[in-house]
């Protein structure tokens, strides 16, 4: 939930998979996001998650990507240093030993 002290910026990041063009929205929220352009080639690192909200009677929903760092082809030590972190947290996620979370 987006209160009134945050501010959000959202976007759509297209992407070309196994030759067929896919849209994802993307949200950021209290980020300083460099100035990004149509055609921009980007790299963003974050969570997916689903969100519900109301429309007059229906419920709807819609499936995000949450940013936690984001990189432009024009900066390539930002680009560098995303990966860095992507590679630490896959390198920690495959030492993690497996669990299950059970909601009470």
């Amino acid at each position: 939930m987006i209160d009134r002290h945050q501010r959000a910026t959202t976007f759509d990041l297209a992407a070309v998979v196994s030759g067929k063009r896919s849209v994802v929205p993307v949200v950021a929220v209290n980020m300083d996001l460099p100035i990004i352009k149509v055609g921009d080639e980007v790299t963003v690192l974050g969570h997916v998650r689903r969100r519900f909200f109301r429309v007059g009677a229906r419920t709807q929903s819609v499936t995000e990507i949450v940013v936690e760092q984001i990189a432009t082809a024009r900066k390539p030590q930002r680009l560098e240093a995303l990966y860095a972190e992507l590679a630490s947290r896959v390198r920690e996620a495959r030492q993690a030993p497996l669990t299950r979370e059970v909601k009470g």
